[in-house]
């Protein structure tokens, strides 16, 4: 009898836990290729360029528990927001806000909340935005330039039917100078049965997941707030798949209107774009939109990739729709065919044989992966940058299939560009970096990174040599449209960006019965990588494998999912920039609410904030990382042709002293030992590994010990 008592309340909580499903579909035609394949038995990571040092300047800050451990901010937003440093009352501001969902227990709702942290990197508020207790999710957020009022949509189910509408609310930061003064009860912003019954939406659509946008007005003295909101239901033809149509609604306000409090009298307009209706209406073929949203000025722009037809999976293609008049009349639709604009060709190994093919050059090409849940900012005048990642593919001439082979962990982090005036679309390599010195609107190829048209290098088996990624935070890439986040962020200037993910390529070794990788099981490492004048910079790494190089104590015994960055870079000195982390700790590998991790029914999930502060240097001098305690210095310097490189030891581990070249090509190893903690040093004669002289210049030593990790300058003079 006991057993049985313990079996009804467990089922009782898996279908409480599951009984609102308001999640995004997939429609992943991406097929794996399950042969085993070999991994090179070297990576070319530590050929990069040393990445940015940085460190915990906000050690992670607990946010509360939740039980629903899926995307707890927006899909295609940023949930992280920074305010102005003052408001237009005059009160000191400069702090962060949060949107984010969670549920406490599997007998209560899931609740839409906010949390703000003052800029001295204290939380002083959070809660749920309204007081109504009503089943809640995907809150999109932005924040008001003049007044520091943070603007929030959700969608919600307020009758418990599976009936969604959209509220709005905001947090009057600027009447009251603190946080915790929201409008309640929040205004239904997208109202879905009344648009159907005036003709605006069509009947059964349900608009929902809305992101929030406050930008500029045609009328003057206001600003346009936009909350763009999308279909729940599917395409209405025969296909009936996911497609995702939108409304957009919108409103101008001041200052009064916010005193106000009163959103139902700021004269809301609503619309849709026939772009999307029509792919929604399979008029003439179903299409679906992975987008986002961006706004400037009187720019207000839908933008990602585009799934078309009934041969979608061979017919990718890029995508934007713009409106130069603040959301109002016709959208312009542009589309680029990236599968033809960027080819890629098979490499081969050292014995003559194709990498990917048999007997003959195999079919490959670029593919987008992992890019369901993206954003774009205005990065430039003219330009929005967005985010996603591109796989190698191959075709299998045995059955005319495209299939792609995991193992190889060949899926690239890319930021796709828009030109709003030309409307010409670009890419921008983030992870691996492109290494030719050029930029020629091109995918790097893996195995070339230089672009000399040459392998860079192969391995001991003959492999040529590539760097894995795989840009998800779980290993089961199935499902991998639920398990991807690639953010981006920028500071106000444009001088900087910030693209953050995760990856758990190692991970997925191990879940695979890969050799040599049995302790990364359920690990996920956080990407951020930097761009500082125009430069994609190596990934800094952060995961909690205790031993790892990457390893950081502020999140021992985390296992962190779906990192978010805050909205803007924030400059902290010369040469330090600050980026603000929102993310989920999970409690087991894997959400549950995807049938995944060890524990169905998880109790322990976390909510975390922190900030990192990274060195902006162009030569990523370690100045900030662990008070320098490799303190590295080399004399002379400049030098010809010896100079000595001294530096201490921190930890009794594993030492290794590199030289590269500028283009991050590795010159010369000089220490590759374990070394006693204390004072050593190295002579550099100004030759390369071969014993080969190299030129005059500039030159980077990289130190590594344990966790620790030192990078410097010196110049050859001749």
């Amino acid at each position: 009898m006991k057993k049985l008592v313990i079996l009804i309340i467990t089922v009782f909580a898996v279908i409480s836990l599951f009984a609102h499903n308001d999640l995004m579909q997939p429609t992943n035609r991406l097929k794996q290729d399950k042969t085993k394949v070999i991994v090179p038995s070297v990576t070319r990571d530590q050929e990069l360029p040393p990445a940015p040092s940085y460190n915990f300047s906000i050690a992670p800050i607990d946010l509360g528990g939740t039980i629903y451990d899926y995307m707890p901010g927006s899909y295609c937003s940023l949930p992280i927001r920074v305010q102005p440093e003052t408001t237009d009352s005059g009160a000191p501001a400069g702090g962060v806000y949060i949107a984010y969902h969670n549920r406490v227990s599997s007998n209560s709702n899931r609740r839409v909340n906010y949390a703000y942290i003052s800029s001295s990197g204290e939380l002083v508020g959070s809660g749920p935005i309204a007081s109504a207790d009503n089943w809640e999710g995907y809150p999109g957020i932005d924040i008001d330039p003049v007044s520091g009022d943070p603007f929030v949509a959700y969608h919600l189910d307020a009758n418990g039917d599976g009936v969604y509408d959209d509220n709005f609310s905001y947090d009057q930061y600027g009447m009251a100078g603190m946080p915790g003064l929201w409008l309640d009860p929040p205004y239904t912003a997208i109202d879905n049965a009344q648009l159907q019954n005036i003709g605006i939406i069509q009947s059964g659509d349900q608009m929902i997941w809305p992101y929030v946008y406050v930008g500029a007005s045609p009328l003057e003295g206001k600003r346009r707030v936009y909350i763009t909101a999308n279909n729940f239901q599917n395409s209405t033809g025969s296909t009936a798949l996911p497609s995702e149509n939108v409304v957009l609604a919108y409103a101008d306000f001041d200052e009064n209107d916010l005193m106000a409090q009163s959103p139902a009298t700021w004269n809301w307009q609503y619309r849709t774009v026939q772009q999307f209706d029509d792919w929604h209406n399979e008029n003439p073929e179903w299409a679906r939109a992975m987008k986002t949203f961006a706004v400037k000025d009187n720019y207000v722009v839908y933008i990602g990739q585009l799934l078309y037809g009934s041969d979608s999976a061979n017919n990718p293609k890029l995508f934007a729709l713009v409106n130069d008049n603040y959301g109002e009349g016709d959208f312009t639709y542009y589309e680029f065919d990236y599968e033809n604009a960027w080819p890629i060709s098979d490499v081969q190994k050292q014995d003559g044989s194709w990498l990917y093919g048999n007997t003959a050059e195999a079919q490959l090409k670029w593919t987008m992966f992992a890019s369901g849940h993206l954003n774009a900012l205005f990065t430039g005048e003219n330009t929005i940058s967005f985010t996603g990642a591109l796989l190698v593919e191959f075709l299998d001439p045995s059955d005319n299939t495209w299939y792609y082979r995991p193992g190889y962990g060949m899926m690239y982090v890319k930021e796709f560009t828009f030109n709003i005036q030309t409307g010409e679309f670009g890419v921008i390599d983030v992870y691996p970096p492109d290494l030719s010195g050029t930029e020629n609107n091109t995918p790097v190829v893996p195995w070339d990174l230089n672009g000399d048209g040459e392998v860079d290098e192969y391995d001991e088996d003959g492999y040529p040599v590539w760097i894995p990624s795989m840009p998800v935070f779980h290993t089961n890439l199935d499902n991998s449209f639920h398990y991807n986040s690639i953010k981006l962020t920028k500071s106000d200037d444009n001088s900087m960006e910030a693209m953050v993910w995760n990856d758990c390529y190692e991970a997925w070794l191990q879940a695979n019965g890969y050799e040599g990788y049995d302790d990364w099981a359920e690990t996920s490492k956080i990407m951020i990588a930097t761009k500082v004048d125009g430069v994609w910079k190596t990934p800094i790494i952060i995961d909690a494998k205790q031993g790892d190089d990457h390893y950081n104590d502020a999140i021992n015994g985390m296992i962190p999912c779906y990192v978010y960055p805050g909205d803007k870079i924030q400059t902290e000195s010369e040469d330090t920039a600050r980026l603000h982390l929102f993310f989920l700790n999970d409690d087991s590998y894997g959400s549950s609410i995807q049938s995944e991790g060890n524990n169905p029914n998880p109790d322990n999930c976390r909510l975390e904030y922190a900030a990192i502060d990274f060195s902006t240097l162009e030569s990523d001098v370690n100045q900030i990382s662990s008070a320098n305690v490799l303190d590295a210095v080399n004399y002379p310097n400049p030098f010809n042709p010896v100079t000595t490189i001294k530096y201490n030891v921190a930890v009794n581990a594993n030492v290794t002293v590199e030289v590269y070249n500028l283009m991050g090509q590795k010159v010369i190893t000089l220490v590759n030992s374990t070394q006693k903690p204390g004072e050593h040093s190295v002579v550099w004669d100004g030759t390369d590994d071969n014993g080969k002289t190299v030129g005059s210049g500039i030159y980077l030593y990289k130190i590594k010990n344990g966790k620790y990790t030192s990078t410097k300058k010196m110049i050859l003079m001749k």
